[in-house]
């Protein structure tokens, strides 16, 4: 398609090319008769698009675009707008603002450079910013919608303006096209994990070196947006006394702009799609990501604690959090930095793959019919079950002044002491009781102030314990269809660590979501297209009879791309799976030896405490005027004291 035409199919309002060579009409394309009005124009110059023939226009710094007064008096009564253009003031530049339901993005050459929930567009200011330019320059193709452009949309206006529509794929770094060495690009993308790309490059100059972190774009040879991310390991290499480079280029996907960045925030009785949701308008949002769909269970988690660990690292707990209902979750950055926080099954690609789109004479499809995740029963340790209500009663020896328990406490303690109510506190956080207690820990501490208890002294205490826990589940007609397939027991047993399961049903629950997801066999889908719009995460329908797929609906695990087919195009390998399986023989074993988070960094859906760091700062002055704020962290004072097993912070 060409530029016109993939403008065209997206029903602009006004279209309007400025490509005339003689008189004062801007004509509009659009076919709604909304021709504009020129002034201090100069016609007939070198145009915007990559090799059209189309041209543009000069504007001096008092010279505009008018546009007639009904489509004046329409748009401001709109509700949703987007306006696009290429300008150059020195270098061309598409730009492209969206308005709609009180949101605000702006895009420069397909990438969002700002947005805003709160912000508004002024229409008459944005049609000045078209029609009178306050500096002299070119202007081309100006386009106004009554509607929200998408992402994906600006990318494909973007590019097609490029002429990357046609021909073969286009690889970006920092803004600048580079000239890939044929059949060493490739792409490794699964669902609800972090995409990598790789290739080389060859230049006959020597003054291009690659930096960590630049930007790096990736075009198929349709056009489409097919990777997006950073470089993350660019070597460089001489090959014998040319005088060239070749660069070996490795890169990381958008998950980039979550991996970087740190969250430290406690939430009281907040869903996961709240917590979410203000974990990209508050920290993602500075790195350019919107949010593409946030899909939230609904469910209010009691407390929820994030101690400095990465969004990454958040948003993996709380899909794990999410998914313990029995439906599961993802997350993820796509190539237009959108994040997506969703169940497996919510996003429909229409498509239904019937054979025509695949590669069937060189790489036919293959069905595997496997489940590397598949058990019938299920063990979870790491958690810890509770007890019933707990007496125990402690005498002094006026000494002791930290009593243990028989179990480690759950909750806050009832304590009397001969007879008389005392007060508890949080050991650490409270101050001025007369005990304190921790969750975990089966020690009640005497405050510093007290008096120490002697034999004729009773202390009472009335708790609720915990201990650990192992949950098992067992599903037996599975159990029963196994044995009937290799001839054993039929028992296949997996053991799982969740160690932030708090009770016993808890676990339970968790036990019986982890065999509804995998306590299936499953059925995996491989096979190669040229045709774009497929990525992971996606639900797709495949009518393939010969491969026993009728209508079957299966979601897109992995997109693995390629150029080595031909050095040309690239070709999309689709790896679906239909049943719960959703992790490769390589992670699934992989994950054996994957280091985790620093422990104790994240804790949802149970009581934490957060230390949020602020900044002292102070205004120096004639007088000197010192304004202190304060870093939260328990402290010792007069009633707490350092023991065997408390410390100061």
């Amino acid at each position: 398609m060409t530029y016109l035409a993939t403008i065209l199919a997206d029903h602009p309002t006004g279209f309007w090319r400025l490509d005339e060579t003689a008189g004062s009409t801007a004509y509009d394309l659009s076919g709604n008769g909304y021709d504009g009005t020129l002034s201090g124009a100069t016609l007939n110059q070198a145009g915007a698009l990559y090799k059209d023939p189309d041209t543009a226009a000069y504007f001096t710094s008092l010279g505009g675009l008018t546009v007639p007064p009904a489509l004046s008096l329409l748009i401001n009564n709109w509700i949703t707008l987007s306006v696009e253009f290429w300008i150059n003031l020195g270098t061309w530049q598409h730009v492209v603002v969206t308005w709609g339901g009180g949101s605000t993005i702006l895009y420069v050459n397909g990438q969002v450079v700002s947005s805003s929930t709160t912000g508004t567009v002024l229409v008459s200011s944005t049609l000045e910013m078209i029609g009178s330019l306050t500096a002299a320059g070119d202007l081309d193709e100006v386009a106004i919608y009554g509607g929200v452009l998408s992402a994906s949309t600006v990318w494909t206006h973007y590019t097609a303006g490029l002429g990357w529509l046609f021909g073969s794929y286009l690889v970006k770094i920092a803004g600048i096209p580079s000239y890939v060495l044929a059949g060493t690009l490739s792409i490794q993308a699964a669902i609800g994990r972090r995409s990598q790309a790789s290739f080389v490059i060859h230049n006959q100059n020597v003054t291009t070196h690659y930096q960590q972190y630049q930007q790096v774009l990736i075009y198929d040879q349709n056009g489409a947006l097919a990777f997006s991310g950073y470089i993350t390991d660019p070597k460089e290499q001489q090959p014998g006394f040319q005088r060239s480079l070749t660069h070996t280029i490795t890169c990381c996907d958008q998950h980039y702009c979550a991996d970087k960045r740190v969250v430290a925030a406690t939430y009281v009785n907040r869903t996961i799609g709240y917590m979410v949701q203000d974990m990209v308008t508050n920290i993602l949002a500075a790195e350019g990501v919107t949010v593409g769909l946030i899909t939230d269970p609904g469910v209010a988690i009691p407390n929820a604690t994030f101690v400095y660990c990465t969004v990454a690292a958040a948003f993996d707990a709380m899909v794990k959090e999410a998914s313990s209902s029995g439906i599961p979750y993802y997350w993820q950055i796509d190539q237009f930095k959108q994040l997506w926080f969703v169940p497996y099954t919510a996003i429909v690609n229409s498509t239904i793959i019937d054979g025509t789109q695949l590669d069937m004479r060189h790489s036919p499809p293959t069905v595997t019919r496997a489940n590397p995740l598949y058990r019938n029963s299920q063990y979870i340790t790491g958690g810890v079950a509770q007890t019933v209500t707990q007496n125990e009663t402690r005498k002094g020896d006026g000494n002791l002044t930290t009593f243990t328990m028989g179990y480690d406490l759950a909750s806050a303690p009832t304590i009397t002491l001969n007879s008389g109510a005392q007060t508890v506190g949080i050991r650490g956080v409270d101050t001025g009781k007369n005990w304190y207690w921790q969750q975990g820990n089966p020690d009640i501490s005497q405050d510093s102030s007290g008096t120490k208890l002697i034999n004729t002294d009773t202390l009472a205490v009335t708790y609720i314990g915990q201990y650990p826990s192992i949950i098992a589940s067992t599903n037996n007609a599975q159990v029963t269809a196994q044995a009937a397939i290799d001839g054993t027991s039929g028992i296949i047993e997996v053991v799982d660590t969740d160690n932030t399961l708090k009770d016993l049903s808890s676990g339970l629950m968790e036990a019986s979501a982890l065999l509804t997801r995998y306590g299936v066999q499953g059925t995996i889908f491989e096979g190669e297209t040229l045709t774009s719009g497929y990525a992971q995460g996606q639900l797709v329908t495949f009518t393939l009879p010969t491969y026993g797929l009728n209508s079957a609906q299966m979601l897109i695990e992995e997109m693995m791309v390629s150029d080595q087919a031909d050095g040309y195009n690239l070709y999309y390998h689709i790896k679906a799976v239909l049943g719960p399986s959703d992790t490769s023989w390589v992670q699934f074993f992989g994950s054996l030896f994957r280091p985790n988070q620093p422990g104790n960094s994240i804790n949802v859906s149970s009581t934490s405490t957060v230390t949020l760091l602020v900044a002292l700062t102070a205004s120096i002055s004639p007088t000197i005027t010192l304004t202190p704020t304060a870093i939260m962290c328990p402290l010792p004072s007069s009633t707490l004291y350092p023991q065997s097993n408390l410390y100061p912070c």
